[in-house]
């Protein structure tokens, strides 16, 4: 069927509550709709499907529309109505109703504007950090070069006490550069100035640094850290070396600063049934509930987030893993206990394995400590 014109669908009574929409009865019968509205011209697909509907004998709801008459400011309408059969059946018209949206319509608009305006301040913010990146680590990392310098005794023997100082510049400079560093990474994602440089690298290049970088903060927490894998030749692995690398070095620091002392850290490698692989970061701290699992995944997230907390950071580790990790189109999945440890999986994707291994029986080697790790 053929939409039927406009002037088909003439009003042919107002009751006087209209009065209260800012509209005269008198003035409103023998048009349209559209005819009275104000913004007939600024929205045709609106009134293209309205005009479809009225000519299939539809009903129509929340038809809105402006409309001015007068001096009076300009108001936003919305109407609704169903057709109307005689008792043979044929078409009579239509009935219906209208009211005045004018106020939730303007409150709908400020917020629209307030949310675009708080999006572009966002996205100000986390260009102006991706931007100040090199600002910010280059005078930290000479704080870091020459406090280190000075503690090594390169620039002459210091006094006790002296030396002491110098050792806790270079302890705070060096958790300053942290805390930095993943700021700007996030706000480099947030930026979306964050790209794979995707290359083919041996999982255990990986593995193998990030150990030797926490092995020292391992030791000196009288933790036990060991490597286990699934087999002695790993896959050959296609992704951003230093991304992934990233990963693993946020769980194993995770890992190591939430395990009392004298407890165990294992770096394990695997495949999932559908062939993707994985690496595995296993404590036995005291482990998270389902809700604190779901704020450590949350950006600044922190469940130990009292004024007197136990644990420095940012509560970006795990989010930042997170997003890395999913760049590859992986997963991060956390199974945790409250007492019992807790288990961090990084999944890259099958894609991103290239050759596949045989699986052995697996293989342990510990790395900080001389104990057996249960």
């Amino acid at each position: 069927m053929e939409p039927e014109p406009i002037a088909a669908h003439r009003l042919t009574y107002a009751s006087d509550g209209i009065r209260s929409l800012g509209l005269d009865p008198k003035s409103c019968t023998g048009r349209t709709h559209r005819e009275i509205a104000s913004d007939a011209a600024i929205d045709a697909e609106k009134w293209h499907d309205h005009s479809t509907a009225l000519a299939r004998r539809q009903i129509f709801r929340d038809l809105v529309y402006t409309c001015k008459i007068g001096e009076r400011a300009e108001q936003s309408v919305c109407v609704s109505g169903r057709p109307v059969f005689d008792a043979s059946g044929q078409f009579r018209g239509y009935r219906g109703t209208a009211r005045d949206v004018t106020e939730k319509i303007a409150a709908e608009r400020s917020l629209h504007e307030a949310m675009r305006a708080a999006e572009k301040a966002n996205i100000a913010k986390s260009n102006f950090l991706a931007n100040v990146n090199h600002e910010l680590r280059t005078p930290l990392n000479s704080i870091l070069g020459f406090s280190e310098m000075l503690a090594l005794g390169t620039a002459g023997k210091l006094a006790p006490r002296v030396k002491d100082y110098v050792g806790v510049i270079h302890k705070s400079a060096s958790h300053l550069l942290e805390v930095i560093s993943d700021v700007l990474d996030f706000a480099r994602f947030e930026a979306g100035k964050v790209e794979l440089q995707d290359e083919e690298f041996q999982p255990s290049s990986i593995i193998n640094t990030c150990i030797e970088m926490v092995s020292a903060n391992a030791q000196a927490r009288s933790l036990k850290l060991a490597i286990e894998t699934s087999d002695n030749r790993l896959p050959t692995l296609r992704g951003d070396k230093r991304r992934l690398r990233q990963v693993l070095l946020n769980l194993l620091s995770n890992a190591i600063k939430f395990t009392e002392p004298g407890g165990a850290v294992v770096v394990r490698t695997r495949y999932t049934a559908d062939g993707n692989f994985a690496f595995q970061v296993q404590d036995n701290g005291p482990g998270m509930t389902g809700p604190e699992i779901s704020i450590a995944l949350e950006r600044f997230g922190q469940v130990d987030a009292g004024l007197e907390r136990r644990y420095a950071g940012t509560g970006l580790g795990l989010p930042l893993a997170s997003s890395l990790i999913e760049l590859h189109g992986g997963s991060l999945h956390i199974e945790s206990e409250k007492g019992r440890g807790t288990t961090v999986t990084a999944t890259v994707p099958a894609e991103r394995v290239l050759d596949e291994v045989s699986l052995t029986a697996p293989s342990m080697r510990e790395v900080a400590s001389l104990e057996s790790v249960a």
